[in-house]
């Protein structure tokens, strides 16, 4: 009787093992697209140490008209960390709102930041497919995109509830 008993529950566990393991191995990881956007991006700025060389580095982005990505976007995907939503292709409204938080630096504060626990990333595409952009995303606060500009200061957006309500209606 025992066995009998055993067998559904190994069946079910080899089901969801199998399940997990699908999503581990299927999915790319944020650090692949993280790579791939540096390939085929021209600029990488760094963060000033002190406000005359941020703002200095700042107006330099203006002059040279760098923004993040630095190529025309024509698609953007949100990734959920979350099986089973796996992804979902943002529209051009959505991705123009989320792209003017993150090229804006009065939508970043300075400040300590912890470790970032990613709960979605944005992947950003040129009209050839490639990825030129990625913006990783922790609910506490903290938004970095790759390659960073000056603009973005450290990632810690002052107010994280405007995009993730932009995020979230953009689901739903």
């Amino acid at each position: 009787m025992k066995k009998i008993s055993l067998i559904p529950l190994l069946s079910i566990s080899i089901l969801f093992c199998s399940f997990l393991l699908f999503f581990a191995f299927t999915q790319k990881k944020e650090e692949f697209y993280i790579a791939e956007a540096y390939k085929n991006n021209s600029y990488q700025q760094k963060t000033g140490i002190n406000d005359s060389v941020y703002h200095s580095l700042v107006s330099e982005e203006e002059k040279q008209g760098i923004y993040f990505p630095s190529h025309k976007v024509t698609k953007a995907i949100l990734h959920y960390k979350n099986p089973p939503k796996n992804q979902r292709d943002l529209n051009k409204t959505v991705t123009r709102e989320v792209l003017k938080i993150l090229n804006d630096s009065s939508s970043y504060r300075w400040g300590e930041l912890g470790t970032p626990e990613v709960h979605y990333f944005i992947t950003f595409y040129d009209k050839n497919d490639k990825c030129i952009g990625v913006t990783t995303i922790d609910v506490e606060g903290m938004a970095y995109s790759f390659p960073a500009i000056a603009k973005m200061k450290w990632g810690m957006l002052k107010k994280m509830s405007n995009l993730l309500s932009i995020l979230e209606d953009s689901i739903n």
